[in-house]
């Protein structure tokens, strides 16, 4: 087992010579580079990783530039790239307002974090950006967008598959979690999908598929603004979203809850299958090319505490509790 820490130059870098790692943050070079499971890097200053047809496996990683940007770029070859990481994997590890992270998958390439216990922390003090394109970046538990106060996280999936058993954007009070996906990608989050937990949390669909479903110990719920001072907000411009259900400005107790936007359709066809509770908290906005399918069953009532407006479709199997809708668009039954 080894913990290596980059001390080459702020510029374009060679993962694998020995001369840019050391055994210590401060020591000297031409120890082994980080290239087994027993390892762990940690790269403290803004060097750019360019990895084109490797297999690296990690314990772990954590890039945190204090000044400049670290970049880590995944390509493909003559074979796709990838990055197995079993333990954790941490941007930003502490606030600088100087440093930046950022690790690009693209063309093929995989990043995955594999380990039973592995998460995956992207603005963890800092700012750290994950950038997909044609790709797939995979963690076996949690995700985490924004953790600590002032941090800032973002992922950008496009063309791009993404898989998470747990999700959460602005972790802390004061962090901020972004996700944007676009056309042609697929989001599978096994568990809840935190959208604004204790901060602020930003979620745009400009297309594809994002699905939310039950794990052994989740149930499969989209949450927007869970606490009290948290804000949640989620637009779904294009593309389709699925969960069980979506609690707009809180979480299931009956206990206050912080502030949450979810807007459907607003720009292009876009349509939300979930249930709905809206909060005290909580806004809806059913754009004119948007649908809201909140359940076919009969009990599957809608509750509106805080405001919808609907100028598109709503579809629902029981009925409206709470406060009326207001807006020209449908609400009935499901065809």
């Amino acid at each position: 087992m080894a913990d290596l820490y980059f001390i080459g130059q702020n510029a374009l870098s060679d993962w694998y010579d020995a001369n840019n790692w050391s055994n210590s943050n401060t020591g000297t070079a031409g120890n082994s580079v980080p290239k087994t499971p027993a390892d762990t890097a940690y790269v403290y200053l803004a060097p750019t990783f360019q990895l084109s047809s490797k297999t690296l496996k990690l314990k772990g990683l954590v890039l945190s530039s204090a000044r400049g940007e670290a970049k880590l770029q995944l390509f493909t070859g003559t074979k796709r790239s990838v990055v197995v990481i079993a333990n954790k994997l941490i941007l930003a590890e502490k606030f600088s307002p100087l440093g930046k992270n950022r690790i690009t998958v693209i063309d093929g390439s995989k990043f995955i974090i594999s380990g039973k216990t592995g998460n995956a922390v992207i603005g963890q003090g800092g700012f750290g950006r994950v950038e997909l394109i044609d790709s797939v970046f995979k963690t076996a538990k949690t995700l985490i967008i924004g953790k600590l106060k002032k941090s800032q996280g973002i992922v950008t999936s496009n063309h791009s598959r993404v898989q998470a058993a747990n999700v959460f954007l602005g972790w802390d009070p004061g962090a901020v979690g972004e996700f944007r996906q676009g056309q042609n990608a697929i989001t599978d989050i096994r568990g809840n999908f935190q959208i604004g937990f204790g901060g602020t949390g930003v979620v745009v669909l400009q297309g594809g598929e994002m699905t939310v479903t039950p794990s052994w110990a989740q149930d499969g719920s989209v949450y927007l603004g869970n606490s009290v001072g948290a804000k949640g907000v989620l637009l779904v411009h294009a593309g389709t979203l699925s969960a069980k259900q979506i609690i707009v400005g809180g979480d299931l107790s009956r206990s206050p809850g912080g502030t949450g936007w979810l807007m459907i359709g607003s720009q292009s066809k876009a349509q939300v299958n979930s249930g709905v509770w809206v909060k005290a908290g909580g806004h809806v906005y059913v754009g004119p090319k948007g649908v809201l399918r909140a359940g076919c069953g009969k009990n599957d009532d809608l509750i509106n505490n805080g405001s919808i407006e609907n100028d598109g479709k709503i579809f629902l199997g029981g009925i409206v509790k709470g406060n009326a809708i207001t807006g020209n668009g449908y609400v009935g039954p499901c065809p």
